[in-house]
């Protein structure tokens, strides 16, 4: 008697999950199929079984410190198998949105990537200040247009670099203070881990830690997880292409500055010029892979609200984190629980 625990819903938290996608959550009857046909689940503490359970009992807490749904790719396996519908895979999902939106910093930014209605808003405001830049640069007067074609005099480099650099960096640290406050919930005691063990200390520490981050690279790379799901298994192939043509789009970026700075590239960068390959390659990437058929077929059983209005930052939080912790147990606080 002096072990029990008085479990109280967060009623307002189940309404949250349902109006994000999971609104079959309390279809669930906890037959585990959807552990058993899982094919990353754990086996120490198989989901998402456990994690259906707390949803279903509205257990905000535990789930916002539960490392396991962020395992879940979303292939939908469990979805496809669960006897009574209750669509597991787009639970998980709506789990994380609303775990993204708590532990967003600042916590109105959260809030507002989660409304449908700011998104108008948030898609104006960046235009707003692009406009503003141009307008101090030229001063109203666009007469230099009929003129050849000079991108540097509607908006200068340095401009650009003045704003967009710092504006990168807080960024970054914002979201770095969002996922320390996501660390900090891991660390604390809950229902399955009432006593976390701390990360592993000294050398053999961090070559676990380092033989896990190696692991982690490779099945980024290669999408290998989401290439295990049955059901989605063509969209591995879509994310694959609009994964890499991100990546090259950046690094195209990245030799861009480079070369106007260091080699004293004019822009614009002709076509014949590799750089100019390597963005034009990364748009074709990109491009295939969101009008790949795979992307649309995997689209079929998941979640409206979590496909079209979960930000893309939100997006590859949770794909980086997926593979982290499934094939980089000892950076959890409690490595047993993968």
């Amino acid at each position: 008697m002096e072990n029990m625990q008085t479990i109280s819903p967060d009623l307002e938290f189940i309404r949250n999950i349902k109006k994000a996608g999971g609104q079959d959550v309390k279809k669930c009857y906890q037959c585990a199929t959807c552990a058993a046909v899982c094919s990353i689940s754990p086996a120490q503490q198989p989901f998402p079984r456990k994690e259906m359970l707390l949803a279903g009992w509205g257990q905000k807490d535990e789930l916002f410190k539960d490392p396991d749904i962020w395992l879940c790719h979303q292939c939908n396996d469990c979805t496809i198998y669960c006897p009574r519908g209750a669509k597991p895979g787009d639970v998980l999902a709506a789990v994380r949105f609303n775990v993204f939106e708590n532990f967003a910093f600042p916590s109105f930014m959260g809030r507002a990537l989660a409304n449908p209605k700011a998104l108008p808003l948030l898609i104006l405001a960046p235009m707003i200040i692009i406009a503003a830049l141009i307008w101090g640069a030229t001063r109203g007067d666009f007469s230099f247009l009929n003129e050849k074609i000079v991108y540097s005099k509607l908006l200068p480099h340095i401009w650009i670099e003045a704003f967009f650099i710092p504006g990168s960096i807080l960024t970054a640290l914002l979201a770095l203070a969002g996922l320390l406050r996501f660390w900090k919930g891991l660390e604390t005691p809950s229902l399955w881990t009432p006593h976390p063990r701390p990360l592993p200390q000294g050398e053999r520490g961090f070559r676990e830690v380092l033989d896990g981050a190696v692991a982690t690279v490779k099945d980024l790379l290669t999408h290998g997880s989401l290439r295990d799901c049955g059901t989605n298994k063509p969209r591995a192939w879509a994310h694959l292409l609009v994964f890499f043509g991100f990546i090259g789009a950046a690094a195209t970026a990245g030799l861009a500055v480079l070369a106007m700075r260091l080699f004293h590239l004019d822009p614009p960068i002709p076509l014949a010029h590799p750089i100019k390959w390597l963005g034009n390659a990364s748009a074709v990437l990109g491009i295939a892979g969101i009008f790949n058929p795979g992307l649309k077929a995997g689209r079929h059983s998941c979640s409206r609200l979590h496909n079209l209005l979960l930000p893309h930052r939100h997006r590859l939080f949770s794909f980086v984190l997926c593979p982290l912790f499934q094939v980089c147990p000892h950076v959890l606080p409690d490595p047993g629980s993968c």
